[in-house]
């Protein structure tokens, strides 16, 4: 697993068509925004992976929907391998505005 973390849109971009280059699929790659329809645009731009039911699980799928826009992303996270520890860390560059881009490598 490969994790970056961008200032903007553009940024984002460029780093998700690297990472396309280097033979990752768009499957593979989630952006991640404090704002949640700058993370869906930025998704639909980009045309990488949604997370799905399977991806985060019944129980987190429902939970999700009791949680703050921050728990949310760390369970989403934490459901595709980050730690929790690395999960925290990344909380405060979305709460800064930056974008959070993981890409799943090939097992």
């Amino acid at each position: 697993m490969k994790l970056f973390v961008v200032e903007n849109g553009v940024q984002a971009i460029e780093k998700v068509k690297n990472l396309e280059e280097q033979g990752i699929s768009k499957n593979s790659i989630f952006l991640f925004a404090q704002d949640e329809d700058r993370s869906k645009h930025l998704t639909e731009n980009t045309n990488t992976s949604k997370m799905n039911t399977l991806d985060k699980g019944l129980f987190n799928t429902m939970a999700n929907a009791f949680r703050s826009r921050t728990e949310e992303l760390t369970s989403k996270m934490a459901a595709l391998g980050v730690s929790q520890n690395e999960a925290i860390k990344f909380e405060e560059e979305l709460a800064n505005g930056r974008i959070v881009i993981l890409a799943k490598e090939k097992d």
